[in-house]
This record gives C-alpha cells, sequence and structure tokens, in this order.
C-alpha cells in the first residue's frame, strides 16, 4: 500500500474472534515500521520490545498503531517509538487493565476504564467458559466455610 496512500483495513479480532467483531477502517498509512523499541516507563525500563510489522493509519484525526504481536502497551514508547507522543494527544487509548497506570496516571488529566469485549476481558464472567470446575469464585457464591485452605494461608 505504501506511505500516504489510502486503503480498507480490518482492526481487531484476531485472537478471539468468536468473542467481537472487526472494526473496518478506510485509512492512510502514515509510516511503517520493524516494531522494535526500548521500554522507558517504570516498569522493564531499557528493555527491548517486538511488536513486528507496524504501521500508524490515520483515520480523520485519530491515528492507530497496528502490529504483528501484541507487547507491553502500557509503556509510553509504545506510541513514542512510532512518531505518536501521547503527552500531545486530547486521548490515548491503552489496551491494558492495569500495567499503564505507573506511566499515564501522572500525566493523564483523567483516566476511564471501559470494559470491552474480546479475549481480553477483565470481567470472567463475561467470558465463554464451558469446562469451570464448580465451585470457582466468581462464578459461584462460596461460602466461608466451603473453603479449604486454613485460615492462616488466606
Amino acid at each position: 500500500i505504501g506511505v500516504g496512500n489510502f486503503a480498507n483495513f480490518s482492526l481487531g479480532a484476531k485472537i478471539a474472534p468468536s468473542l467481537t467483531q472487526p472494526v473496518m477502517v478506510n485509512a492512510e498509512v502514515k509510516s511503517l515500521h520493524k516494531g522494535v523499541f526500548q521500554l522507558e516507563g517504570p516498569a522493564n525500563r531499557g528493555g527491548l520490545c517486538n511488536i513486528g510489522r507496524s504501521a500508524v493509519l490515520s483515520v480523520g484525526k485519530i491515528q492507530i498503531l497496528v502490529c504483528n504481536y501484541a507487547t507491553k502497551i502500557g509503556d509510553p514508547q509504545f506510541y513514542k517509538g512510532f512518531g505518536i507522543d501521547p503527552s500531545l494527544c486530547d486521548l490515548v487509548v491503552v489496551k491494558a487493565c492495569t500495567s499503564f497506570r505507573a506511566s499515564y496516571e501522572p500525566v493523564s488529566e483523567s483516566i476511564c476504564l471501559t470494559q470491552t469485549p474480546g479475549a481480553a476481558n477483565s470481567d470472567l464472567k463475561l467470558l465463554p467458559y464451558t469446562k469451570l470446575p464448580y465451585p470457582l469464585f466468581p462464578f459461584d457464591e462460596i461460602k466461608e466455610e466451603d473453603i479449604k485452605a486454613p485460615k492462616r494461608y488466606r
């Protein structure tokens, strides 16, 4: 496709297509990358990450970093390494449950947690498990007397 060109892209739903649908976008390719960057945040500072072949796409004012491999997206270098400075953005979406907080809380006006469909859903009750042992928290109510471990280990 090449930098500066527009194309239709199917984004997301690669890990668990039965749980969610991809999003279709017509986007401009802003840049292409090999996908290697060095972490700078408080966790794993100096470590190398490889997200594989990657591209920054633009849909209007929205910039989207797409990549081959999932990795430590809670680190701001995940964006900076590809030409997107989170501190200059009105809104930054980080698809992570908690790993982003140490890097983003100090520089964010606010943080809004969302519940999105897919394999990384943090609400375990929304995932379609079929072979759970019972009883199992949080799926079942478990009474104190049903817990087998001695209290000193809880």
